[in-house]
């Protein structure tokens, strides 16, 4: 090897060294960077819109009517149809319940049975056929029991519970992630509020 090409290669080698340090140095600034904003995240809020409402109570408003003129036949004319669907039992009990229970005071008037005609008649497709079926009497009570054995999740709290901590991001994208742990989670809330826990 010749004086030339020894020069060139301590010439390159001190190139490279130069280069290893700059990297280095960009490095230690990125990870000081990195520590500040870590530092400025730890201070803030965890979710600073939750934040705001943690002395509101998010217990659901309980509708109760004083009298059966109170009786507002349109709401009812207004909840959705529930046509059997298991996934959209338990949202649709929730809110259709809340609105009959506070109407139960007044079963032995006329009005409250206008409310229940009305109800029976946002129960359609297979789940109609279901009460149809099994001769269900003209009975609100009678309605959901026969609709919760049929409809509601029948699998016991520890296998729900087992679902939602099996789930994996896998190829899913955040918010298919995202819907699939709610759903679950919903199941858990759902069977706990049937089940009388909540």
């Amino acid at each position: 090897m010749n004086q030339g090409a020894l020069t060139e290669i301590a010439q390159q080698l001190a190139n490279l060294k130069l280069a290893l340090e700059t990297l280095r140095q960009e490095n230690e600034e990125i990870k000081q960077e990195n520590q500040s904003i870590k530092n400025k995240l730890s201070q803030m809020p965890v979710n600073p819109i939750v934040a705001q409402f943690e002395d509101e109570s998010l217990q659901p408003i309980p509708i109760e009517f004083s009298s059966p003129n109170d009786i507002n036949l349109d709401v009812l004319k207004a909840l959705p149809t529930f046509n059997g669907d298991i996934n959209e039992y338990g949202t649709w009990r929730d809110l259709t319940s809340q609105l009959m229970e506070g109407m139960e005071q007044h079963r032995n008037s006329s009005r409250y049975r206008d409310a229940l005609v009305i109800f029976k008649t946002k129960i359609q497709g297979p789940a109609a056929k279901v009460l149809a079926n099994f001769k269900t009497k003209f009975n609100y009570k009678a309605i959901m029991n026969r609709l919760d054995y049929t409809y509601s999740d029948q699998r016991p709290l520890y296998v729900l519970k087992d679902e939602l901590s099996r789930i994996v991001q896998g190829r899913k994208t955040i918010s298919e992630f995202h819907d699939e742990i709610s759903q679950a989670l919903a199941n858990i809330i759902t069977k706990n509020h049937h089940d009388g826990r909540l």
